[in-house]
């Protein structure tokens, strides 16, 4: 009764185990997922909207335009950053980088209207300004990337050792097992002895 109240034991805690690397696991899933998606991913829309904020800092800095045609070039690049703002504003923003995002978005705006208006020094400084916030926004993606990479090495030492947690009890169940068939032989080799004596 004894081995069997243990090995009823053994099992419970197992299956606790393996539950709790189930959870571990989602929340790896979770976290690599998120690194993917609200890191990486908004990286390479930070790159593109360096690539078209520098394009019109170049364009307004030519002399090979006229005034007309630079604002018509710098006029075809402002709807492909409203595209990027629209997917970077669906990612998960941290506290710091929905207020670094909002300013920066406003900046877009300023420079959206005063390109418009043709005016293409306040185009161009506004520009310079969003370029700096970039910076900004980058170093965040690098500084949330390590945190969460942080939690991940976390989480897989934790399946780690349960992996280790568990083996331990399937020893202890092996060892009860080895226990219980070597009593069952002695009980049995037992009866048989006391027999011819009962005669």
């Amino acid at each position: 009764m004894t081995a069997a109240v243990l090995l009823f034991f053994v099992l419970g805690m197992i299956l606790l185990n393996n539950l709790k690397e189930q959870n571990n696991s989602e929340e790896i899933n979770k976290v690599v997922t998120s690194i993917y998606n609200d890191r990486l991913v908004v990286e390479s829309y930070i790159f593109q909207y360096s690539e078209h904020l520098h394009k019109i800092i170049e364009i307004i800095d030519s002399e090979q335009y006229r005034e007309k045609e630079k604002q018509e070039r710098v006029a075809s690049i402002i709807p492909q950053i409203g595209v990027l703002n629209e997917a970077y504003a669906k990612t998960h923003l941290t506290t710091d980088e929905a207020v670094n995002f909002t300013k920066f978005v406003g900046l877009c705006g300023s420079i959206g209207s005063h390109s418009n208006a043709g005016d293409l020094d306040s185009t161009r400084q506004y520009s310079k300004e969003a370029v700096l916030m970039l910076k900004a926004l980058s170093s965040i993606q690098v500084s949330e990337a390590k945190m969460l990479m942080t939690n991940v090495n976390q989480l897989f030492s934790s399946v780690s050792l349960s992996s280790q947690f568990e083996m331990v009890f399937l020893i202890v169940i092996a060892f009860i097992i080895q226990v219980l068939v070597f009593a069952s032989r002695t009980l049995h080799a037992g009866r048989s002895q006391r027999q011819p004596d009962l005669n």
